[in-house]
């Protein structure tokens, strides 16, 4: 990130919450803070059970269909550049 110059040509003081670059700074990258564990995410529980549910739908008749008909597609597809080599 560059340096802030305001429109008189003078620096700009830095923001708060901002990430300056200079001399000190290495020190603060180094000492990254570790966040504690949450003992129950509720995003991370919500997602868990969506997936839960997903996996354990039934795949619809239509849909099977369709993957019948494509793989049927290929298999000939693949039988026809095998007789071209």
């Amino acid at each position: 990130m560059g340096r802030n110059v305001m429109e008189n040509g003078q620096n700009d003081p830095p923001r708060e919450g901002t990430r300056h670059e200079g001399a000190g700074h290495d020190a603060g990258r180094k000492a990254k803070r570790q966040l504690p564990a949450m003992a129950f995410d509720p995003i991370a529980a919500a997602l868990r059970q969506l997936h839960e549910q997903t996996v354990s739908e039934e795949i619809p008749d239509d849909f099977m269909r369709l993957l019948d008909q494509l793989d049927s597609l290929q298999q000939d597809v693949d039988k026809q550049e095998q007789r071209k080599r």
